[in-house]
C-alpha cells in the first residue's frame, strides 16, 4: 500500500514537471496573415513571406508572379523570373509567358478583344520553357458558344439558347438555319442537329445521320431513275 502511494506521488511530480517544461505553441490562421505579402502555410500553421516579384494567391495558401514574370518551376518554392517582354501575360498555369496575337491588344495584363460569345483564348506554348508563346482568339464551331473560363467551346443548349440564333431539336446554333436550294426545311433541320449532337458524342445522334444520309442517298437515285 505504501509502495503503491509512493509510485503515484512520484508519476505526479514527474507530471508536473513535464508540464511546467511545455512551451506554449504558437499558430496563426490565415486570416493571420499580411493578405498582400505572405501565405498560409498549413504545415507548421506558419505565415510565410512571399517571394520577389509575386503576390499571395487568391486563396491565401501560395504566391504567384506578377505581371510580366512567370514561375520558374512547379515543384518547390515559387521562384518568379522576367519574361522576355513586360507586355507578355502568363499561361493558366503560370509557368510560361505568352504574347498577345493580334486582334488581340495587350492591356493591363491580359489580353482583349476576344469578348464575343461564339471565341475563346487558345495558348500556345512553347517547346522551350524560357521562350515566350501565345495566346490568340478562336471562333468556336458551329453550333457552340465559348464557357464562362472562354477556354473552352461547349455546345448550346436550351439554358443558353438567348446567345444562339436558332433552336430546333434541342439544339441552339449561332447561324440561322437556311437550307440549301430543294432541300426541305424539316430534313436540313433534322440533319444540322443529328450533326452537331453526333460531333458532340450521341451515339444516337450518330445513328440517326447515317440513317438520314441513306434516305438522302435512296432519294437522289429515286429522281435519277425517273428522270
Amino acid at each position: 500500500m505504501i509502495l503503491s502511494t509512493v509510485l503515484v506521488i512520484l508519476v505526479l511530480v514527474s507530471l508536473g514537471s513535464c508540464q511546467s517544461n511545455v512551451s506554449p505553441i504558437d499558430f496563426n490562421t490565415p486570416q493571420s496573415c499580411n493578405s498582400a505579402a505572405q501565405y498560409f502555410y498549413p504545415g507548421n500553421l506558419s505565415c510565410i513571406s512571399c517571394p520577389p516579384n509575386s503576390v499571395t494567391s487568391s486563396n491565401g495558401l501560395s504566391c504567384n508572379c506578377v505581371t510580366g514574370y512567370r514561375q520558374a518551376s512547379n515543384i518547390g518554392p515559387v521562384v518568379c523570373e522576367t519574361c522576355p517582354s513586360l507586355s507578355s501575360v502568363r499561361s493558366d498555369d503560370g509557368l510560361y509567358c505568352l504574347t498577345c496575337l493580334s486582334p488581340l491588344i495587350y492591356t493591363g495584363g491580359t489580353c482583349t478583344g476576344c469578348e464575343d460569345q461564339t471565341s475563346i483564348f487558345v495558348d500556345t506554348i512553347p517547346i522551350n520553357h524560357s521562350s515566350t508563346g501565345d495566346r490568340r482568339c478562336q471562333t468556336c464551331p458551329a453550333s457552340t458558344i465559348a464557357d464562362s473560363s472562354k477556354k473552352l467551346c461547349i455546345p448550346c443548349g436550351i439554358s443558353n439558347c438567348s446567345n444562339c440564333l436558332s433552336f430546333t431539336n434541342g439544339v441552339c446554333f449561332t447561324q440561322p438555319l437556311t437550307p440549301p436550294t430543294s432541300t426541305p426545311f424539316p430534313f436540313y433541320s433534322n440533319f444540322s442537329s443529328s450533326l452537331a449532337l453526333c460531333n458532340n458524342g450521341s451515339l444516337n445522334a450518330c445513328q440517326l445521320l447515317i440513317n438520314l444520309c441513306v434516305l438522302a442517298s435512296n432519294v437522289y437515285f429515286m429522281i435519277i431513275l425517273l428522270h
